[in-house]
């Protein structure tokens, strides 16, 4: 069983495999010998249920250097007509299209990260999804056997902003792949740089069953 991971642009940064630090029982042992009370027993490197949960799957990278910042924005239903009255009235500086209604943002930083498409056009890293969140293309393709779904995460420990949970089928990857590759949602919560490189979310294999699967209580 395989999953493929593939650049479709020179800047996409793969996912990574993340080894947990070995652990160093020196550290306990210092303690022990020579300390009163203070201890360093209960460790979660020490953990293997942990240790195994923090190897799983892979980590998603930002592609880029980029600063986030939390966004001001609202969904809005729209007549084409009223694009001029509407930035006259509430001064917003963008609208993006999604779907049947609007995304309008005070904010231009989204427009800053634009790259160069398959066409030759300019295209833009992020877009709102709405509610404050963001999708952001990172520039490759996955693809996972049939039976298999990807269990979108985010990470341990918060950095200033927030992942979405979210399942992504193998026939959602494939519209996702021929439409500029893989996406994530981000909430940013305040202004943060993130260097390419830094893992910013998980992304864990699941049996697509297990979506499905019911319970009971005995």
């Amino acid at each position: 069983m395989n999953v493929i991971f593939e650049r479709q642009y020179d800047w996409a940064f793969l996912p990574i495999k993340k080894k947990a630090d070995e652990v160093d029982s020196s550290i306990k042992e210092l303690y022990e010998d020579n300390f009163r009370w203070l201890r360093q027993n209960r460790k979660k490197e020490y953990c293997a249920p942990w240790r195994v949960g923090n190897e799983l799957g892979w980590y998603v990278c930002s592609p880029i250097d980029v600063t986030i910042y939390p966004l001001d924005d609202f969904e809005m239903s729209l007549d084409p007509n009223e694009m001029e009255n509407i930035h006259k009235v509430l001064g917003f500086k963008n609208l993006w299209k999604r779907e049947n209604s609007y995304i309008s943002l005070k904010d231009d930083w989204l427009k800053l990260y634009q790259f160069k498409g398959k066409t030759g056009s300019w295209d833009t890293m992020f877009i709102p999804n709405g509610e404050g969140t963001v999708e952001w293309r990172l520039g490759f393709s996955i693809v996972i056997p049939n039976e298999y779904s990807l269990l979108i995460c985010p990470l341990e420990e918060n950095k200033g902003y927030s992942i979405p949970y979210g399942v992504l089928t193998s026939k959602q990857l494939s519209s996702m792949n021929s439409n500029g590759g893989v996406s994530i949602a981000i909430k940013p919560q305040k202004i943060l740089k993130i260097c390419r490189g830094e893992p910013i979310g998980r992304i864990i294999l699941i049996s697509t069953n297990s979506i499905k699967a019911s319970h009971e209580y005995k």
